[in-house]
């Protein structure tokens, strides 16, 4: 439930676009599927449906393939070649949290939306296009990519944010410390390797008076349906 918080009475929310927007790791590891690269490494991959690749218990798609074992760089190359393709944005559609999210972005008491995206070189590009494209007020939602090596927070500590979504616990962790965060509002994609909540997380949570709400990325049926 995102609730209003600030002065102005409005919602200002900061979110994380890969894998709360949109899901990348199902089409990721679909589009893998077959590469003779992968599979002369990891063998045949075997067909998965989206919840499955979701309850991966690593974050990195490389890392959870291999399972905790480092690989070869050219298999590296090969798995990020798929990400960093640049028709690879267009296969991805809003989750179910990010139509709420556009549809949050008509509202009257939504201030503004920025998308906090840690990004690789090769994929700017892409995700401007996929925002622009499925948001219908895309005029109100700021689009920040951020270096791999730059910590969220340089840009969210200066940002008076209700709301904060992302799926990466070290992310969070990032945002709860650095920033004014004391009764925020945190919400959290459940995903294998974000759930149950990291000890240091909870701790946090605690401590600072948060509120972490852990969701579903897939529409579940209604009780009774």
């Amino acid at each position: 439930m995102i609730r209003r918080g600030n002065e102005k009475n409005n919602v200002l929310m900061v979110t994380d676009l890969d894998e709360v927007l949109t899901l990348i790791g199902p089409p990721w590891y679909e589009r893998l599927r077959g590469s003779r690269v992968i599979e002369r490494y990891f063998g045949t991959l075997q067909e998965l449906s989206p919840q499955q690749v979701c309850s991966r218990e690593r974050y990195y798609i490389s890392e959870w393939l291999g399972r905790g074992s480092a690989v070869p760089l050219d298999v590296r190359e090969e798995i990020m070649s798929v990400y960093t393709d640049p028709t690879f944005y267009e296969r991805c559609e809003l989750t179910a949290f990010g139509r709420a999210v556009d549809a949050l972005a008509a509202m009257p008491f939504c201030e503004k939306i920025h998308i906090v995206s840690r990004t690789i070189p090769g994929t700017e590009q892409a995700k401007a296009d996929f925002v622009e494209r499925n948001f219908r007020n895309a005029h109100l939602i700021n689009l920040v990519m951020v270096h791999p090596s730059t910590p969220k927070s340089h840009f969210v500590k200066d940002v008076d944010w209700t709301v904060f979504i992302d799926d990466s616990p070290s992310e969070v962790i990032d945002i709860v410390t650095n920033t004014d965060s004391v009764g925020k509002e945190i919400m959290i994609p459940r995903m294998g390797y974000n759930y149950p909540t990291p000890g240091r997380l909870a701790e946090l949570t605690e401590s600072l008076s948060l509120q972490l709400c852990y969701y579903s990325v897939f529409e579940e049926p209604e009780e009774g349906g």
